[in-house]
C-alpha cells in the first residue's frame, strides 16, 4: 500500500506546517509571551470576502508577519 505522504507528494499537493514542539515546550512558551507582552507582527488584515486575496498572498510569500483573515467585522 502507498504512503499516503509520497501518493500526495506524486500528485503535486504540497504540505505546510509548523512543529511547535512538546505541549510543555507550547505552555512554556506561551507563559514567556505573556509575560514579555510579545505581540506578532501582522502583515495584513483581510477580510473574510477577500480569503482569496489573503492566500495570494501567502502564496507569493512577499510578506513580513502575519496575514490574518478577519471572520467576524
Amino acid at each position: 500500500k502507498a504512503d499516503p505522504v509520497i501518493a500526495s507528494i506524486l500528485r503535486g499537493c504540497s504540505l505546510r506546517g509548523v512543529l511547535v514542539g512538546s505541549v510543555a515546550q507550547f505552555k512554556d512558551m506561551s507563559r514567556l509571551v505573556s509575560a514579555t507582552r510579545l505581540k506578532p507582527v501582522v502583515d495584513t488584515v483581510f477580510p473574510f470576502a477577500e480569503t482569496k486575496k489573503a492566500f495570494a498572498c501567502l502564496a507569493g510569500q512577499e510578506f513580513v508577519g502575519k496575514i490574518v483573515i478577519k471572520v467576524v467585522e
